[in-house]
């Protein structure tokens, strides 16, 4: 009979906390805000070759004024080409940029 008694008041027990976890079984409600944080977003696009230095490059023949016109057509497509370059340079920041904008 004791027993009988013992495993009513144990099985009493389980059911009370079973009954009283019952209620943190309930779903909590979930607040979510939406928080803009600006990230670094890495560059796609392809960068301009530098170019070459033509000035290095011209060989003295030892006449003045032949070096002095080699020099002077290597300086001028030297600018040519680092302006072509500047302009390269910038159509590329310029994409990176609008990227990053449009994001």
């Amino acid at each position: 009979m004791t027993r009988k008694i013992t495993t009513l008041i144990i099985v009493g027990v389980f059911l009370v906390l079973v009954l009283s976890l019952q209620g943190c079984a309930t779903p909590v409600a979930i607040d979510t805000k939406v928080v803009r944080v600006p990230t670094v977003v890495p560059c796609e696009v392809v960068w301009p070759e530098k170019p070459r230095a033509y000035v290095d490059e011209v060989e003295e023949t030892g006449e003045t004024m032949k070096d002095a016109l080699a020099l002077v057509r290597a300086a001028i497509a030297e600018i040519e080409e680092r302006i072509a370059y500047e302009i390269k340079l910038e159509a590329a920041l310029r994409a990176c940029a609008k990227e990053i904008e449009e994001k």
